[in-house]
């Protein structure tokens, strides 16, 4: 695949990411849209990239803050939902209901009954209002920091997993939200893509599939199932490949 190779940092650790030519076209235009409405408003502008586990909207919000600083450095910030995780050791001693089932929360941690949706719903509608600060998640640590993250930029670049979810705690989410981008591929995709960052993580196969089927296939069915479409939806068609539907 021809394109450009980015080097990047994910959560502390470095990461090394393709991108097509023909989706890096594409994400120009998208940041070209996304400075147009913000210097038509002239405030913060609150934009959303949700996706399911897999699809990679680390690694793409991550390359629009690096595309986006080229051209005006520091007015795109991204931001990960993942410090709204609940901390370690609220997760380590509660369960969570999923289909009917109670299981223990670590469990199922990453999916939306692991997030404090309340305060990540808050925290959403205080940013055009000029909050300072975010909180990150630390995957040295397992737990997340509060205030970790200096908030700075103009246009705040919010991506996770859960923020187009039409299920109570977050339906209500986009309300705070200017421009909603939603990530969608095949499950089979995710499934390989999920499986194989398992394994490269050390874990042996079995491990990594009896994974996928305990906590991620679960999560990605019931963000296809279950997310609302956002005002531009992208398809991950392979690593580095953004086909806007």
């Amino acid at each position: 695949m021809a394109g450009r190779r980015f080097e990047l940092t994910v959560s502390g650790f470095g990461l090394s990411a393709l991108l097509s030519e023909a989706s890096e076209r594409t994400l120009e235009g998208l940041i070209d849209h996304l400075f147009a409405q913000q210097a038509a408003g002239g405030g913060r502008l609150v934009a959303f990239l949700a996706g399911p586990p897999g699809a990679g909207k680390s690694t793409l919000s991550l390359l629009m803050e690096h595309l986006a600083a080229a051209r005006a450095p520091g007015l795109l910030q991204a931001l990960p939902m993942d410090g709204f995780h609940y901390p370690a050791r609220y997760i380590a001693a509660h369960t969570a209901v999923r289909d009917g089932e109670t299981l223990p929360m670590a469990r199922v941690k990453g999916s939306p009954e692991t997030f404090d949706a309340v305060a990540l719903a808050d925290v959403v509608r205080a940013l055009k209002a000029g909050l300072g600060r975010w909180p990150a998640y630390d995957r040295r640590l397992h737990d997340v920091v509060d205030g970790a993250i200096p908030v700075t930029g103009k246009i705040l670049l919010v991506e996770g997993n859960w923020l187009l979810l039409n299920e109570p705690g977050y339906s209500g989410l986009r309300d705070g939200c200017d421009y909603a981008i939603a990530l969608w591929a095949d499950e089979a995709v995710l499934k390989d893509r999920l499986i194989r960052r398992k394994m490269l993580g050390g874990a042996g196969e079995a491990e990594a599939c009896a994974h996928y089927e305990g906590c991620d296939g679960p999560n990605i069915r019931r963000y296809l199932g279950h997310s609302a479409r956002g005002d531009v939806n992208f398809r991950v068609a392979g690593d580095g490949e953004y086909a806007e539907m």
